[in-house]
């Protein structure tokens, strides 16, 4: 999944992209009910897989606040999270199956 993140973001580096996908999912996954989580956590690889479960869970916000939370957690433009945010969930739909995605 870094990898994914390194080639279709603007990271280049493996450990920044790593630093911003857990950041990044942490802020999604707050998003999802526990149950949710759980379901999500048990499709992914470690550590994607462990950040998604140990996230606080059971919040309710939609895209903008994601991009919201990613720009101010991690000190970017709106434009530059947003990205960031969107390649980070993308990262993660590739490895899930069609009913997870859905």
């Amino acid at each position: 999944m870094t990898d994914y993140a390194m080639n279709h973001g603007s990271v280049l580096e493996h450990e920044a992209a790593r630093a911003l996908l857990e950041q990044t999912l942490k802020i999604f996954a707050g998003a999802l009910t526990a149950a949710e989580a759980r379901r999500l956590a048990a499709e992914l690889p470690s550590p994607a897989s462990d950040w998604i479960a140990s996230a606080d869970h059971g919040e309710t916000f939609g895209p903008d606040e994601v991009y919201a939370r990613v720009r101010d957690r991690l000190g970017l433009e709106m434009g530059v999270a947003r990205e960031h945010a969107q390649v980070a969930v993308a990262a993660i739909v590739r490895e899930l199956s069609p009913e997870t995605r859905q």
